[in-house]
């Protein structure tokens, strides 16, 4: 499987890039391509046509100057490249299974949440080229077809975006407004890095890097990146449920634009409100947020192992929807109960637990169920546990 050692194979290991590079500086390397064959065996990334048919969402393009810019659909997507435009297609993990397990992998080999990376694709024609700017997340771009060339420069105006940002433009949503500078740079810095690369190469691009591209051949690459969601908002999460908990917190302010008298009355209620936030916030349940930081589904706490009970029998059935199944489970204790499986995918999972002998771990549940959702991971082990074709114990052997 693709990960780090992969990627950067005859230029760094995996643990010389944590060290040496990541999070903060960028790598450009070189290889031949056939060791990227995981990702070249996907059928749709070996035909634009056959990607452009699997997305199912609206496809962003641009004209060669970047002044026009179109949402399409489908193939007419494709005439606009024929004609010079630029294809870019957000998060078609979702629509590729097959490139669920290279990112599971990723994320693993970088300490990061389960389900933290995603997909985009890029198709650009030769001539064409990305104007600086700079990205939130950090990025694997994989070269498949076509040679461009990277420029990179240090971004001294915001350290951890949560948003992206251009030369010239000043900063677009909410968050960005509470630290970044009015405007940013109105050219791009004096690039620290500059290298071309052609099919088999990686650039790792951090969060916050300026950069820009040539493209000097047709190019079609993929960008493996990695959100990187920040402790803000896990702590909010928790405090948003906790104030909601609390029916004054729920109350709306009634009479704002009221008399005088009556508006210093809501000002001390209000006060009294905002008195309570440091108690509150003392409250916030930190296993909760640890568990939203992991991004793991509740049942999945790597605090557990798992071992199947030897009692339970599963079966798996045919259904009479196509691309589904039943599982039914049969327990001499607990009777028999049944799940509709939707997601091809989570077969996978079902047929790797079939073959488990002894315990193992909530991180070798997620590798086996990947590229499933975190919400049908979390459906599937809820129902293997229930009538106990399932059991958690404790590290130190204590069953749940």
């Amino acid at each position: 499987m693709v990960g780090l050692n992969t990627l950067f194979q005859g230029k760094v290991s995996a643990d010389e890039f944590l060290k040496k590079y990541w999070p903060n500086h960028p790598l450009i390397h070189q290889a031949p391509i056939g060791r990227l064959d995981s990702i070249l065996s996907i059928p749709e990334f070996q035909s634009l046509e056959v990607l452009v048919d699997s997305y199912k969402r609206p496809i962003s393009t641009w004209n060669r100057d970047g002044k026009m810019t179109r949402e399409v659909k489908g193939r007419e997507a494709i005439q606009l490249y024929r004609k010079g435009w630029t294809i870019y297609m957000a998060k078609v993990d979702r629509f590729i299974p097959g490139i669920g397990p290279v990112l599971r992998r990723l994320e693993k080999d970088l300490g990061l949440r389960w389900g933290a990376g995603f997909c985009n694709a890029f198709a650009s024609k030769a001539g064409t080229g990305a104007s600086p700017h700079f990205d939130y997340a950090w990025g694997f771009s994989v070269q498949l077809r076509g040679t461009k060339t990277w420029y990179f420069s240090k971004n001294t105006s915001v350290v951890n975006p949560t948003t992206g940002g251009a030369i010239g433009i000043a900063p677009g949503d909410d968050d960005s407004r509470h630290y970044a500078p009015p405007s940013y740079p109105k050219k791009m810095p004096k690039p620290a890095l500059v290298q071309k690369i052609g099919p088999g190469g990686v650039v790792f691009n951090p969060r916050g890097w300026w950069h820009r591209t040539v493209t000097h051949q047709d190019s079609f690459a993929i960008d493996l990146e990695m959100d990187p969601r920040p402790w803000a908002d896990y702590a909010l999460n928790e405090l948003r449920r906790l104030l909601f908990q609390r029916e004054e917190w729920r109350a709306c302010p009634l009479g704002i634009r009221g008399s005088e008298k009556h508006q210093a009355s809501i000002q001390r209620h209000a006060k009294n409100l905002m008195n309570q936030l440091p108690m509150l916030v003392k409250n916030i349940d930190f296993d909760s947020v640890w568990s939203q930081a992991m991004g793991l589904p509740e049942n999945l706490d790597f605090r557990w192992r798992f071992k199947k009970d030897r009692k339970a029998k599963a079966i798996l059935k045919s259904n009479k929807k196509p691309g589904s199944w039943i599982i039914e489970i049969r327990h001499p204790e607990t009777g028999r109960t049944k799940l509709k499986i939707v997601d091809r995918e989570l077969l996978s999972l079902w047929n790797w637990l079939e073959e488990r002998e002894g315990n193992f771990t909530g991180d070798q549940l997620l590798e086996a169920a990947a590229p499933a959702s975190a919400a049908a991971i979390e459906e599937v082990i809820r129902f293997f546990l229930e009538p106990q074709y399932l059991r958690r114990i404790r590290a130190d052997g204590e069953r749940d």
